[in-house]
C-alpha cells in the first residue's frame, strides 16, 4: 500500500516477485487506503503537513520516514 505496488509470486517460479501495478478493485481499495495514510503521517508532522498542503501527497521518502515515527510514537505510547 504504501509503494501502490504488488508483489507477484507464480507457483512455479523463483520465489523471487515480480512487481506490478495494483489492478482493478483490489488497486482502488489500496489508493483509497495509501491516500488515507498519506494524510495520517502528514497530520503527525508539520513539515509534512506543509509539503502536504503544497503537493497533494508525500513523497517516497516522506511517507516512509513518517510512517516509522509514527509506529515509533505509538509504540512508546504503548509501553507507558
Amino acid at each position: 500500500m504504501i509503494t501502490m505496488k504488488a508483489h507477484v509470486y507464480t507457483p512455479d517460479g523463483d520465489g523471487k516477485p515480480k512487481i506490478e501495478e495494483i489492478p482493478g478493485r483490489p488497486g482502488e481499495a489500496a489508493k483509497t487506503s495509501h491516500e488515507a495514510l498519506v494524510e495520517m503521517v502528514a497530520e503527525g508532522d508539520d513539515a509534512l503537513m506543509e509539503e502536504f498542503f503544497e503537493k497533494g501527497t508525500l513523497p517516497m521518502e516522506g511517507l516512509d520516514e513518517g510512517t516509522a515515527r509514527a509506529f515509533q510514537a505509538s509504540a512508546s505510547i504503548r509501553s507507558c
